[in-house]
């Protein structure tokens, strides 16, 4: 048992450090745009009212995560796809590079 458990630990550390410098999660990416479609639905209710802003809300369907490279410390790009229903745009998908850095209160968008 000592000898089996000795020997995983240089595997264990290795899945430790991949864990750590792989970026933002498909649910970190997800979080964090819900969180900016939240505030903006929120502002939207501010300006017309909870009856005409509930008609008008946009909504996250699905976050689809295809990679992320490390651009510099604790800052990634990464290729996003996003399944989102806009007002009067209706529901659309779009790829696109999203820049996220890891903060102390978890992941911001930067540019």
């Amino acid at each position: 048992m000592y000898k089996y458990s000795r020997n995983m630990l240089p595997v264990v550390a290795a899945l430790a450090l991949i864990a750590c410098s792989s970026g933002p999660s498909e649910s970190d990416i997800q979080a964090l745009l819900e969180a900016q479609v939240t505030q903006t639905n929120s502002m939207l209710k501010g300006m017309v009212g909870s009856d005409m802003a509930s008609d008008m809300q946009a909504k996250i369907h699905e976050v689809t995560l295809h990679g992320c490279d490390e651009i510099r410390d604790a800052t990634y790009r990464c290729d996003v796809e996003v399944d989102l229903s806009m007002p009067m745009a209706g529901r659309t998908t779009t790829r696109s590079s999203m820049t996220l850095t890891q903060t102390e209160a978890g992941w911001a968008a930067t540019r």
